[in-house]
């Protein structure tokens, strides 16, 4: 039997110091077989479609606590609470908020300017789509659907069309929302 090393302990006292076994006493072929031993078990399970049964309990496919699912119910409005602060765009607190009209959705008033007035906007509300408009105030408006742009048809000719009806650009109804001031704090 080979011999076993004895390590000390990091103190230094010989009271803490013990014998640890690296397995020079069993022979390589040994760990070899058992290993093989091992993995062939592994196959027959897998190849009889079957896995070998256990004393534990299934375990539940829900991922969230129940706990979290039993308070959401019993306060119906945290849920609320928690949609209500958040902007549409970007999904953090809304800073200096503002909601559309048309959807009471909340932004923070950069994101939905930005939006709106961007060099690639459509003019209409991310959250619904329905032509909106920022006022100088910075509240938001509905666009009259009636007076939109109209929409061109893609000409095959490089000759440009003669513009339809005059175009007086986007009207606003009367429906309008003030921003909501200050930042939300948590």
């Amino acid at each position: 039997m080979p011999e076993l090393h004895r390590l000390s302990s990091i103190t230094g006292n010989p009271d803490a110091d013990c014998d640890i076994d690296l397995g020079a006493d069993r022979p390589l072929s040994d760990l070899h077989s058992s290993a093989q031993q091992t993995r062939d078990e592994l196959d027959i399970w897998t190849m009889s479609g079957t896995t070998p049964t256990t004393d534990l309990p299934a375990r539940p496919r829900e991922w969230r606590s129940k706990s979290y699912d039993e308070k959401l119910q019993a306060h119906p409005e945290m849920k609320k609470e928690i949609a209500d602060r958040d902007c549409a765009i970007c999904f953090e607190i809304a800073r200096d908020g503002s909601r559309t009209p048309c959807c009471r959705s909340l932004f923070c008033l950069e994101h939905i300017s930005d939006w709106l007035n961007g060099p690639s906007s459509d003019g209409k509300c991310p959250s619904c789509g329905t032509p909106c408009t920022m006022r100088s105030n910075g509240s938001i408006a509905l666009s009259d659907a009636s007076h939109s742009p109209p929409e061109l048809a893609h000409a095959s000719s490089y000759a440009p069309s003669p513009l339809p009806s005059p175009y007086t650009g986007p009207h606003e109804s009367t429906v309008d929302v003030e921003p909501i001031g200050g930042n939300f704090e948590v």
